[in-house]
């Protein structure tokens, strides 16, 4: 469940490596060694405050963004703000290929809960309707239903899967390249958090010559149960001569894009660099800042 890929050289000998982003997955890095890509296994330092990055990722751009000569890497994943995302984890596991009782696969989705069991994430009307027949002879009635644990619901309802796959990460993150083999994971902003991120830009906005970060998301392709993605209007934040990112208000940075960004991208109109940002069904917007420079790798 690929969802972007970007060519970058990672480990610095001048030939370019594969970062890529999916679903239900790590990012992944794969070093170009004479136009053979060899996958990057352990690219969390020890040293990193972060080391679980299998996460609903929908974006990676590359860029030094610390100015120190090498490549780093910022993720854009659902964010904080779900109801994935219990107080103390983030864990959840999806089970494919669930067999309903007209026969057809449908998915299961759990999260772990503070006591370390996974319980369901579809609630008893989502349930009933894929399996009427097992779910309302063990669940009669709501009452039932609550407080049953992912194992007990295996268990009653006899269900047997294709395959699973798990997430250990929600937030959006930056990855910064410490030696061309391994990286430092830390979280962008909590505004980066409010809602899924799908498209980063970077360049420089303020003209001090410091990479900064253009971003946007959102999604309504949710189950009734999550309800929709929305809560971003879009982000700019400033980075410093460390890779440190600060997100500005709306009212600094002039941005209040609605509806569901897919793609952010750079472009050249009369008076320099400008941002195109595309919507699904919805117009284009184009922004530009009086300080913008394209950001050009030194």
């Amino acid at each position: 469940m690929v969802t972007d890929a970007q060519w970058g050289d990672i480990d610095g000998d001048g030939d370019p490596d594969l970062i890529i982003a999916g679903e239900w997955m790590p990012v992944r890095v794969f070093l170009n060694e004479k136009s053979v890509l060899t996958e990057m296994k352990d690219i969390i330092s020890s040293s990193s405050p972060i080391k679980n990055i299998a996460g609903l990722w929908q974006c990676v751009s590359v860029a030094d963004i610390d100015r120190d000569g090498d490549l780093d890497i910022v993720a854009g994943n659902l964010g904080l703000n779900s109801l994935l995302k219990t107080k103390d984890t983030t864990a959840i596991r999806l089970m494919v290929g669930v067999s309903s009782d007209d026969g057809k696969k449908e998915p299961l989705v759990a999260r772990m809960e503070n006591d370390e069991r996974y319980y369901p994430v579809s609630g008893l009307l989502a349930l009933t309707k894929e399996m009427p027949e097992r779910f309302l002879k063990a669940y009669p009635t709501a009452a039932k239903y609550d407080g049953v644990d992912l194992e007990e619901l295996i268990r009653k309802l006899k269900l047997k899967w294709d395959a699973e796959l798990n997430v250990n990460q929600l937030a959006s993150l930056c990855f910064e390249n410490i030696n061309g083999k391994e990286f430092r994971v830390r979280m962008l902003p909590d505004e980066f958090q409010y809602s899924s991120v799908y498209s980063i830009d970077i360049g420089d906005f303020n003209g001090d010559e410091y990479p900064d970060l253009f971003a946007g998301g959102n999604t309504l392709n949710v189950s009734p149960d999550q309800g929709a993605y929305m809560a971003s209007l879009g982000l700019v934040a400033l980075g410093d001569q460390k890779g440190i990112f600060k997100a500005m208000a709306s009212q600094q940075s002039g941005l209040v894009i609605t509806g569901e960004v897919r793609n952010i991208k750079t472009i050249r109109i009369k008076g320099g660099p400008a941002w195109l940002v595309a919507r699904n069904n919805d117009s284009l917007k184009l922004y530009q800042s009086p300080k913008r420079t394209a950001y050009v790798q030194k």
